[in-house]
């Protein structure tokens, strides 16, 4: 059972200047700028809070999943240095340790969970931390939201070498989004791939767009690209064929002949229309490709209704036909569920209002957006700029794929916030793009009349 102890209470200030003071050393040995490094140690600060705000709110309200990661991380360490036999849980299959942990008489509460791969990372990432940590609550919470910092700065980073006059609105989008900060900052599963995500995108980034062929920065993109597949795969699913994407489109812009270039882009297009057109999309896909997922989501729909209580926090798109076609029918409403929802007048917990105000505004924002200068002139910027496609396409798949897979809203607003500073981050891009390329009207009067004075002088 998580519970404030005196210790956390002492080791929480500590840890926080000694993490600090680490990161302050190792800011000056990669001689960050002045600017860079403000920023750094704004997002630091605000991450470490949050990771005590997110400790304590799953102290005194809401233990979830936390307090499973947190009791069997402490578990699987003393297993680990209680016989040497036991090291072979570290690399071996989490069904063998689930088995050793029942077997043995562990918490009951946590079987079945450490006996899927993905739980036991977690699980294995908390026994790590708590040899540093003397087994505190709060200052593992903390190391969970260090290592999300790690990955959110890396992303900040790979975006401001793109956009360096952006950098504030970069900023925000990675660091001030609430659900981001709070479901990315504690003991979590979705903590931990915010991390890996991050690490994983710098280093792509890195080794195919700056062409920079080091093993070091090859073994970090693999590394954190099979951490984050085990964790959770479909977020690997999403991101990896989104960022070949943008490298491809990256690739063939850089081509000079207009006409290789031309073929590149029409030629796959052309493809996929004429077997849209005269081919049969439900024969590629096979039947029991379409059925299995299909009866996967129909199964997941049943197991929300049969534990979710009556309380309105249950998504419910209607039958679900075991088709492509059947799919796609209800992907928008998935799409929408994963980005705005709740909806204000679904919100029955503190939690639940705070997501709920998030959604209404971004979708607020986005209307604005797509709107303001008109929903052609949108596309035509997000078509145009192969970053602002990537960001967009990735955070679209991205919450259709959740929404598919998640009838919870209380789940889904945790499980949404990989893909939210990629979709806000596209928008604000429009919104910047648009005012660097459309000059305002009273300006470009007076720069005509400029130009008019000059023609007559001249």
């Amino acid at each position: 059972m998580l519970k404030l102890t005196l210790l956390d209470v002492i080791l929480v200030p500590v840890y926080a200047i000694v993490i600090s003071l680490c990161l302050r050393l190792l800011s000056k040995q990669l001689k960050q700028s002045q600017q860079l490094s403000l920023y750094f140690f704004r997002g630091l600060r605000i991450k470490l809070l949050f990771g005590v705000l997110f400790g304590l709110f799953s102290i005194f309200l809401l233990p979830g999943d936390t307090e499973m990661y947190y009791t069997a991380g402490l578990d699987f360490k003393k297993i680990i240095f209680e016989k040497s036999e036991n090291l072979r849980f570290m690399t071996g299959p989490a069904q063998d340790f689930g088995n050793y942990y029942e077997i043995n008489g562990f918490r009951p509460e946590n079987y079945g969970y450490v006996s899927a791969d993905s739980n036991l990372m977690a699980v294995k990432i908390v026994a790590l931390f708590s040899l540093i940590s003397f087994d505190s609550y709060l200052v593992i919470s903390m190391f969970f939201s260090l290592f999300s910092f790690v990955g959110l700065w890396f992303m900040f980073k790979c975006f401001y070498r793109i956009y360096p006059t952006y950098y504030k609105a970069i900023f925000m989008v990675f660091f001030l989004i609430p659900s981001v900060l709070f479901w990315g900052s504690g003991i979590l599963k979705d903590t931990l791939c915010l991390g890996f995500l991050g690490i994983g995108f710098y280093n792509s980034y890195l080794f195919l767009f700056e062409k920079r062929y080091q093993i070091k920065i090859l073994v970090a993109l693999l590394f954190s690209f099979y951490c984050l597949y085990v964790l959770k795969s479909y977020m690997a699913y999403a991101f990896i064929p989104s960022f070949l994407f943008w490298y491809a489109l990256k690739t063939i812009g850089s081509i000079e002949n207009k006409a290789l270039k031309t073929t590149l882009i029409v030629a796959p297009i052309l493809l996929i229309v004429l077997y849209l057109s005269f081919g049969n999309l439900d024969n590629y896909v096979s039947e029991n490709s379409v059925e299995a997922v299909a009866e996967n989501i129909l199964t997941t729909q049943k197991n929300y209704i049969a534990t979710t209580p009556d309380d309105g926090a249950l998504l419910d798109y209607g039958e679900i036909v075991p088709t492509v076609n059947g799919i796609l029918r209800i992907a928008p409403q998935a799409l929408v569920a994963s980005l705005f929802r709740p909806f204000l007048w679904e919100a029955k917990k503190i939690t639940s209002l705070i997501a709920a105000i998030e959604g209404t505004f971004l979708f607020c924002f986005t209307i604005f957006v797509f709107f303001r200068r008109g929903f052609l002139y949108s596309l035509k910027t997000i078509a145009s700029d192969s970053t602002v496609l990537f960001c967009f396409l990735y955070s679209i798949v991205f919450a259709t794929a959740i929404g598919l897979n998640c009838f919870n809203l209380g789940t889904l607003v945790r499980y949404k916030i990989p893909c939210l500073p990629f979709y806000i981050l596209s928008l604000v891009l429009i919104i910047k793009k648009e005012k660097a390329v459309k000059p305002i009207p009273a300006l470009e009067d007076e720069m005509k009349f400029q130009q008019l004075n000059i023609t007559k002088t001249s």
